[in-house]
């Protein structure tokens, strides 16, 4: 499994009003790949600085403050990285918005 590098909330500049709901796990054994794509994708709407980045071939990159860049972290092939990455942005928007 690949691992996942969690953005501290203090490195994200701003999120935007929260206004996504977090995924039960139900939903989540529910929903398809594509169904938490799509979730993931508009969870990072929320960010001015997104912690993660999608490309239209399903390649994901993380942001490296450090670096002030992104880089390949996994594909949305992977659910169970992708179900990872989905509850750090939670977990991020959550400690933001306290």
């Amino acid at each position: 499994m690949t691992a996942i590098y969690h953005t501290s909330p203090e490195e994200i500049t701003e999120i935007k009003e929260n206004t996504m709901k977090r995924l039960k796990t139900s939903t989540i054994k529910r929903y398809s790949n594509k169904q938490l794509v799509r979730h993931f994708d508009r969870s990072l709407d929320l960010f001015n600085t997104a912690p993660f980045r999608i490309t239209g071939s399903g390649k994901v990159f993380e942001y490296d403050p450090s670096n002030n860049c992104y880089f390949f972290s996994f594909t949305t092939e992977d659910r169970d990285t992708l179900i990872i990455a989905i509850e750090a942005i939670h977990r991020t928007l959550e400690t933001r918005t306290l």
